[in-house]
């Protein structure tokens, strides 16, 4: 099985799929409805997309994750877990 890649609506032309499946990930995003012929996509897959943008828009709230203000990889590790926190609490 390859690995999947779960794209935006606006990759859904041939040359995204075309670049992502040749560097290895199966690319899952709907096709257009205007497709003369759609091509298949793993719609439980797709739906998990809203969960990653939900991630990364809290982790944007937190400037110290982006901003990198942590010089080490262990204190960057560690601002990117409180943020995750912050967000359960």
């Amino acid at each position: 099985m390859q690995i999947p890649l779960i794209m935006h609506g606006a990759y859904e032309g041939n040359e995204p799929r075309l670049l992502s499946r040749s560097l290895g990930p199966e690319p899952v995003v709907p096709p257009l409805r205007t497709r003369v012929e759609p091509q298949e996509y793993v719609t439980e897959l797709y739906k998990r997309r809203n969960m990653i943008e939900r991630l990364f828009g809290l982790i944007k709230r937190f400037g110290c994750v982006f901003a990198r203000y942590a010089k080490t990889d262990l204190m960057f590790a560690v601002c990117f877990m409180i943020t995750l926190i912050a967000d359960v609490f």
